[in-house]
């Protein structure tokens, strides 16, 4: 079976992290893009997508390429190969998987927030692991959560969505 996304809007973001993300490269407000409606930026995002799960990694990937804010997307499926890619810089928006072995996503969040102030956070979770990790993820800078779960009915435009309301609300 292949995961499915959804989003969950409603959770409390943490004050102290919004300033820290309204620093994102936006052009000046108002402007929109006429295809998607999403705002327009200066520059392309550049998008690191950390995932346990090959099929829910590689669906995310491709939506998120398809997105038309969206310059590169990248993909890694464990924490080490997400630390490297923090390290390199140049992620403008970060969706870490909660569900990864020991801690992973909260680890990932934190290395981006030091790293990478300007880079936004998006957590993945199944609503299990939500229940018991999401609110140190949202107090750890991540700006909301993407619900996984199976089976996949979710087309890359449903995500799309998903991903533009939950950093509009942001």
């Amino acid at each position: 079976m292949t995961p499915t996304i959804r989003a969950a809007a409603s959770l409390p973001i943490a004050m102290e992290n919004q300033a820290a993300y309204a620093s994102a490269s936006t052009t000046p407000a108002g402007e929109m893009h006429a295809a998607s409606g999403a705002p327009t930026q200066e520059k392309p995002w550049t998008v690191l997508v950390v995932a346990h799960d090959p099929q829910l990694k590689q669906q995310l990937v491709q939506a998120i390429a398809a997105m038309i804010e969206v310059g590169s997307v990248r993909g890694a499926h464990t924490l080490e190969t997400g630390l490297v890619a923090i390290d390199g810089g140049m992620v403008d928006l970060l969706l870490a998987d909660l569900d990864l072995p020991e801690d992973g996503g909260l680890t990932l969040i934190r290395h981006a927030r030091r790293r990478l102030p300007g880079c936004k956070v998006l957590a993945l979770a199944s609503p299990a692991t939500a229940e018991t990790h999401l609110p140190t993820a949202i107090q750890t800078g991540a700006l909301g959560w993407l619900q996984t779960q199976n089976p996949a009915t979710q087309t890359a435009a449903d995500v799309a969505t998903q991903i533009r309301q939950l950093l509009a609300t942001n």
